[in-house]
Parts: C-alpha cells; structure tokens; sequence
C-alpha cells in the first residue's frame, strides 16, 4: 500500500474498494449507493464523499458512456484517436471540476497513454505520437502529487522509446 499524499498525525487514511474507473466521477449518492450495495459493503467516510461539494456528474455521463463504448471496440486508427480524445475531454472537465489527482492520473491519464501508445505502435500515426509525447508531459507533472517514484518516469529514454516505438511483427520464418 502506497500513500498519494502527505498524511498528518491523526489523519483517518481511506482506502478506494471500487473497481468501477469512473467511479470518482460519479456523483456522490452513486458512489455511497454503490458501496453500500456490494462486498464489502461500506460506508464511505472519505474525504469526497463526506464534503460538502458534490462533484456535477451530469458532465461526465455521456462521456464514461462513450469512453465505456470506445473500450469494447476493436482497436482501429480511428477507435485508437476517437478513444484518446473522449480521455483527453474527461481530463479536462475532471479538471475544471476539480476530481481527486487520483482519479485524473490513474484513471484517465494513464489509460489515454495506453491507447495513444497502443495506436502509435501499430499505426504509426503521427498524431498518435503526439498525443504520447504530450501525455507524458502532463503525467510527469503529476510527480509533484504523488511523489516521483509513484509514477513512471516518462523521462527515462528507454520508456520514451518503447511508448514510440511502431510495432513491427517478428517474422517467424527468418
């Protein structure tokens, strides 16, 4: 277990037990709803959901739905760039919306890289790189958050290269 944060004396440390990746961009009656009716059947004490701001999750509805489509499709070109846009759209309403870091880098950021990364690799869409290369600019940022050994280093030239490098088949007869 690994803290995301600064923890004072006293401070009550909670834990996520929702597998659910858009869960902190629900609303907070469906989060506790969603917990309590599931193993292990909690209360959540958080601090986002015992706020007294409730986050508008009206905003994100349309896109988890097309970002929850996007996901079962096969991965083409155009799933590949439609897929990191709808990530890139939910960042930044998450943003404005102020959702925890946790939520931004783990569960948006993190999967926008995936996908930009998978799609460059096989497509060697330029676009696609980047769309990496700029992830990994707003991942690295995340650091100061979470602490550099929390996150992967997108600055290692090795990580770089492999996220950038295009996919080329091993040919099994040579």
């Amino acid at each position: 277990m690994r803290a995301i944060a600064n923890i004072k004396s006293g401070q009550e440390i909670t834990l996520n037990w929702c597998s659910d990746p858009f869960y902190g961009f629900k609303s907070k009656v469906h989060r506790r709803n969603s917990l309590l009716n599931a193993p292990p059947f909690v209360l959540c004490s958080c601090d986002l959901c015992e706020g007294d701001v409730d986050i508008d999750a009206t905003a994100f509805e349309a896109l988890i739905q097309e970002a929850e489509e996007l996901a079962s499709r096969w991965k083409s070109l155009e799933n590949c760039r439609k897929e990191v846009q709808c990530y890139k759209k939910m960042y930044t309403v998450g943003r404005t919306q102020k959702i925890q870091n946790y939520f931004l880098y783990y569960k948006i950021l993190k999967q926008a890289f995936k996908i930009a990364s998978y799609g460059y690799s096989m497509y060697q869409a330029n676009d696609l790189k980047m769309e990496v290369q700029s992830l990994m600019e707003a991942m690295e940022k995340f650091g100061k958050v979470f602490g550099k050994d929390a996150i992967l280093d997108y600055s290692d030239d090795s990580i770089k290269s492999t996220a950038l490098m295009p996919f080329r088949p091993k040919n099994r007869y040579a």
